[in-house]
């Protein structure tokens, strides 16, 4: 919700694909090409690398696109798109919903392959401090890279796409996004 004549969220990107849907009074949308590619949870979030003059490149050459929304109207909104919210024109307060789309990328599926060696006892067995010393730290390295490599070659393909698939279904975690 924007009151009249006000400022939204200031220049952002966001990690997610969002469907703007405005429900009452206009939004105007300032849409700005990536400044990064491919942002993805907590990785190359706009908060954590904003350039204040970025803002002021973009004020001075202007937005890549500029959408009015006005009610019943949808915005989709790809993550990455650094994107200016207002409603500096608007005459009534604004309101719109936000939904997000959990896009899933290799790294969802490499996080859910490497979290299922859980299940095999090697990947249990305890390293001793010796080991996470930094003259022997490369060789556990190695050693787990390898007994990782190892578990891997050995899965079951059609088992785990099924189980990814049913992850892919019920996950509703946004840390999980």
């Amino acid at each position: 919700m924007t009151p009249p004549s006000k400022q939204g969220l200031d220049y952002h990107w966001d990690q997610y694909l969002g469907i703007v849907v405005q429900l009452q009074g206009t939004k105007t949308w300032e849409l700005f090409k990536p400044k990064v590619d491919a942002p993805y949870r907590d990785h190359l979030m706009s908060t954590n690398l904003w350039q204040d003059d970025w803002v002021k490149q973009w004020q001075k050459d202007g937005p890549y696109q500029t959408v009015e929304l006005i009610p019943g109207d949808i915005l989709v909104l790809p993550r990455g798109w650094v994107h200016n919210p207002h409603s500096r024109n608007a005459v009534e307060t604004s309101v719109h919903l936000t939904f997000v789309l959990k896009e899933r990328v290799p790294l969802w599926v490499a996080e859910r392959l490497v979290g299922s060696a859980i299940n095999d006892p090697r990947f249990r067995a305890v390293i001793p401090p010796s080991g996470l010393d930094p003259a022997t730290m490369p060789t556990t390295v190695e050693q787990t890279r390898s007994l990782l490599i190892d578990y891997l070659s050995g899965l079951n393909v059609e088992e785990m796409s099924r189980a990814l698939r049913r992850a892919a279904q019920q996950e509703t975690s946004h840390a999980m996004l």
